[in-house]
């Protein structure tokens, strides 16, 4: 049953987003996530918001949120240590992933992420 004042209405939709969430955390290591205040730069000024956490050279999780849809794809810088990385976005409603593949790191590497229409959670594993 939905309660009106709890979280997000309490609903069945709003636990269903929460579970994906706490899966998607505890694939990259909760325990020992830290957060990571730089980690993302790129387009935030155009009403972008990015939120990262991550185990050192293992796993990164970033999620994103956007005022309004882009009407292009973004581009976003990620401070990832060099090395291999595979590349997955996680949709935080419905839980589905998609597979951008692998990208090679130095110096960090950009990100084009596909469309999306208010939040995206973004996971890069070592490989």
């Amino acid at each position: 049953l939905a309660k009106p004042d709890a979280p997000g209405g309490g609903g069945r939709a709003f636990r269903a987003s929460m579970g994906v969430l706490k899966r998607f955390l505890e694939g990259l290591g909760l325990v020992r996530l830290a957060p990571r205040a730089h980690f993302v730069s790129g387009p935030l000024d155009a009403g972008l918001q990015a939120c990262a956490a991550g185990v050192e050279g293992k796993a990164y999780g970033v999620y994103l949120r956007v005022e309004r849809p882009p009407s292009t794809p973004l581009t976003v810088h990620v401070a990832l240590p060099d090395g291999h990385w595979r590349v997955e976005t996680v949709d935080p409603v419905s839980g589905a992933v998609a597979d951008l593949g692998s990208v090679e790191a130095k110096g960090g590497a950009e990100l084009t992420l596909p469309p999306f229409a208010v939040d995206l959670a973004l996971r890069l594993t070592a490989q």
